[in-house]
């Protein structure tokens, strides 16, 4: 049963909580499944590869987008301030990332956060979270061939950042083998069986309770 909450700081809390074990994930992130079996298209524990391939992902990110930026750098010596920035960024993203998608879909079965609103407890989520990795990863796979259009250094980055876009499809690919899984959940929410804070049913319009120059050098990769 969905539920849509407002400033719901509990579970705010509860995703802090999880940082620490998260953590552990990401210092060894092939404790289910080891490095070899994670590329196959069969999985005996579709949430168990989404997990693997995650905490995976976030050191592929630090590798990729380091190596990439260095070989900018010896190329465009100017790059370097750009470079820092996007060596900070993008490994964190790439953390946060990872931890909220794990969160949502291996601690909550599912669930989506938008700034001040939450939704909980819908399995559709986690096919929702799954789109929107492989959408990521196609975007990142077109914003890296036009990299490669500036040619030299520039095109070894673009390359290497083609590679780390194979975590994301991976995740995606996951989680939809995760969601078909659970038993396909497509269908949309009843009205009746949406829960606004914590009253079910209310009548419409209720008051809601608040719960809880493109030839010089290349450009950056967002």
């Amino acid at each position: 049963m969905a539920k849509v909450e407002f400033f719901n700081i509990d579970l705010v809390k509860e995703y802090f909580n999880t940082c620490g074990e998260y953590f552990d994930l990401v210092k060894k992130p092939f404790q289910t499944i080891p490095f070899k079996q994670i590329w196959s298209c069969n999985q005996s524990n579709w949430e168990d590869a989404f997990r693997t391939w995650g905490a995976f992902q976030v050191w592929l990110a630090a590798g990729i987008i380091l190596l990439s930026n260095i070989i900018l750098v010896a190329a465009f010596p100017e790059y370097i301030g750009t470079a820092i920035f996007n060596i900070i960024y993008g490994i964190c993203t790439a953390y946060l990332w990872a931890h909220l998608g794990w969160f949502c879909v291996s601690k909550k079965d599912g669930c989506c956060c938008a700034l001040v609103v939450c939704c909980t407890g819908g399995k559709i989520f986690i096919l929702l979270w799954g789109i929107w990795c492989v959408f990521w990863g196609v975007l990142m796979i077109i914003s890296a061939i036009d990299y490669i259009g500036y040619g030299g250094a520039a095109t070894v980055a673009g390359l290497l950042y083609c590679v780390y876009t194979i975590s994301w499809i991976y995740m995606g690919v996951c989680l939809i083998r995760v969601w078909q899984s659970k038993g396909s959940e497509v269908t949309p929410v009843k009205m009746k069986e949406v829960v606004v804070g914590e009253k079910q049913n209310e009548p419409v319009g209720a008051p809601v309770v608040a719960g809880e120059n493109q030839n010089e050098k290349p450009k950056t990769l967002s």
